[in-house]
């Protein structure tokens, strides 16, 4: 894991925080990390002491570059789920949630499970798993972070599964009452594929505490089977209205609106950022980073804003991963290649994309420090 990234100027230097080892200390982290407090949370695909994902933390030490890395919870193959593929988010007690993609014994189907911190001068962290998929009408495989209402209740995405098109779910979890131990799941919304509807969800989702709404992307489906973006709209506890916000139309009919978003979404209802992998004006091949406008509000129209197009140069090229909003309202994000070396780019915020919500894309590159990304993480907490 890496703080940052470069220096002023084109010239990259990096910090390396922790070299994953492999075996015991864990391989190939694939999701983000989640700030927490001083330091920071996140989990590994592989690795762990039976090979298959374990949960981390990181504590930077102060004059110190690598950072002090303890394991929190290795994933066994036997009672647990396996293949962590999402990050973590913390309640306010310090309990963590999370999602794994296999599980056993049921044929992979994979879980959610909250992991609770030792008391009492303990130190060994508590495994519960929240949900079992059975990869029946509750889908398989779920993946991303999840979200978190005010309330407590979780909510989150299956890749795969939940009906006869198999293209994934979303699902809610509510807490259990007091005096009682077991959560409440329930299936809210079952992708149909297809040209009117998306398929595979592949990125986090997005609760907006204002609107009560979820809002998420799929990476395929829609007028061109490029990928959609969705909202969901409460209309009971457990009842929820799916209204298609954006299809993904790619190089057709000149619109060059990105192709396959394969993150999810930061801001807010009636203001939504994003990427997609692929498509946009750059021979179609780099992505974009988008804002979908609500011109009125409570209007389930919106407008798509190419904010940026990615060249394939300085700025990088094909963001796979989502992006970040943070306490200032700026977007982070990185790119899978690209950059000065073409090894992918990371900065405030794409290489030379400086975005500022409501405001124009500046053009000039603006590399950061590493003791600036340290400043500038010290007000990022994680969203309670």
């Amino acid at each position: 894991m890496f703080v940052c990234c470069a220096s002023e100027g084109f010239g990259q230097v990096e910090t390396v925080s922790h070299n994953f080892l492999g075996g015991k200390n864990g391989s190939q982290p694939m999701a983000p990390v989640t700030v927490l407090g001083d330091h920071v949370g996140g989990t590994t695909y592989n690795g762990g002491e039976s090979f298959v994902g374990k949960v981390f933390k990181l504590t930077p030490e102060t004059g110190q570059p690598e950072w002090t890395f303890r394991r929190l919870f290795s994933f066994t193959g036997t009672t647990t789920g396996v293949i962590p593929m999402g990050a973590v988010i913390a309640s306010k007690n310090g309990v963590l949630y999370g999602t794994a993609i296999e599980s056993t014994p049921n044929n992979g189907c994979g879980v959610v499970y909250e992991l609770v911190p030792p008391s009492g001068g303990q130190t060994t962290w508590t495994e519960n798993i929240i949900y079992q998929f059975t990869c029946l009408g509750d889908g398989m495989r779920p993946i991303g972070r999840l979200a978190k209402d005010g309330k407590g209740a979780l909510y989150g995405v299956t890749k795969f599964g939940g009906g006869a098109s198999g293209c994934g779910t979303v699902f809610k979890l509510i807490p259990p009452s007091s005096g009682q131990t077991n959560w409440s799941f329930a299936t809210i919304y079952t992708f149909a594929g297809g040209t009117a509807d998306g398929c595979t969800p592949n990125g986090d989702l997005l609760y907006d505490s204002v609107s009560k709404m979820i809002f998420g992307t799929t990476i395929s489906g829609g007028l061109r089977g490029l990928g959609t973006v969705y909202g969901l709209t409460p209309t009971g506890p457990l009842s929820y209205t799916k209204t298609g916000i954006h299809d993904f139309e790619g190089d057709a009919n000149d619109a060059h609106d990105g192709a396959l978003p394969n993150g999810g979404l930061v801001g807010g209802a009636g203001d939504l950022w994003g990427t997609t992998y692929s498509g946009g004006a750059s021979n179609n091949c780099c992505g974009i980073v988008f804002q979908l406008v609500q011109e009125i509000s409570g209007d389930p129209n919106y407008t798509l804003i190419v904010q940026h197009q990615f060249t394939g140069g300085q700025d990088g090229a094909t963001p796979m991963a989502g992006l970040y909003e943070d306490a200032s309202r700026r977007v982070w994000g990185t790119t899978y290649k690209g950059g000065p070396v073409q090894r992918g780019a990371i900065s405030e915020l794409f290489s030379s994309f400086i975005p500022t919500r409501y405001e124009s894309v500046y053009t000039t590159t603006r590399f950061l420090t590493p003791s600036t990304v340290a400043r500038r993480m010290a007000p990022f907490r994680a969203r309670l």
